[in-house]
């Protein structure tokens, strides 16, 4: 069924701006004969759409509840989008863009927000990712140490504990020692392959070893 996201939906009839227009005629080939979905983060709705506006019909269900957190330094943009996107699919709740001593690139924040959205139009998620751009230490003054962890190279493999909720990715040139030393201090370590991961890889692969860690709780969401 097609979805599509409208911010604060309060009424029964909702007009359609020409983005969705384009996303639901275009992209989803819609033809207007059929009901859609419509969702805005906290809610998702049943509805049809009759001359340029969307009708509410009933609502479906609640958001669902997302716990995963990534908080990751700047990279290649077109890596860190690859983030953006599959994150969002695996059900991030919160996205952190961290600035750090080796950070690479620049990217736009309304095109990063415009991959939330198309993603979790995608993938049939209710709730909409968060997502902020903030320097490394003030990121670790302000998270709660017992709900993350970070990657590091310089540590064996650890298990995750089921209290961990976010990983903390470094850079493509890896993080500086001071910043190591600073991580090791405050947050747990996890290796997560022998080899030499990617930026992008390691992401994904540490939301997964934090879902399979709170596999008895994800399942039951």
């Amino acid at each position: 069924m097609k979805r599509i996201y409208i911010k604060n939906i309060n009424q029964k009839e909702l007009k359609i701006d020409e983005d969705n227009l384009k996303y639901l005629t275009k992209t989803l080939r819609f033809k207007g004969e059929e009901e859609i979905k419509v969702f805005d983060g906290e809610k998702e709705y049943a509805a049809y759409y009759e001359n340029k506006k969307i009708i509410i019909k009933n609502e479906i269900k609640e958001k669902e509840k997302a716990f995963l957190k990534i908080a990751i330094a700047e990279i290649q943009k077109e890596r860190l989008e690859w983030i953006i996107e599959k994150g969002t699919e695996l059900g991030v709740k919160d996205f952190f863009i961290l600035k750090t001593k080796r950070t690479q690139k620049q990217y736009k924040i309304e095109r990063m927000n415009n991959i939330i959205i198309s993603a979790c139009q995608q993938s049939g998620r209710i709730s909409v990712p968060t997502m902020q751009q903030i320097n490394l230490l003030d990121f670790l003054k302000k998270e709660n140490k017992k709900e993350w962890c970070y990657c590091s190279l310089k540590e064996s493999a650890k298990q995750i504990e089921q209290s961990i909720n976010g990983a903390i990715i470094g850079p493509e040139g890896g993080w500086t020692e001071e910043e190591e030393k600073t991580l090791n201090t405050n947050y747990q370590a996890i290796s997560l392959n022998a080899n030499t991961l990617r930026s992008e890889t390691a992401a994904i692969t540490a939301l997964n070893f934090i879902l399979y860690a709170k596999s008895t709780i994800y399942l039951n969401l």
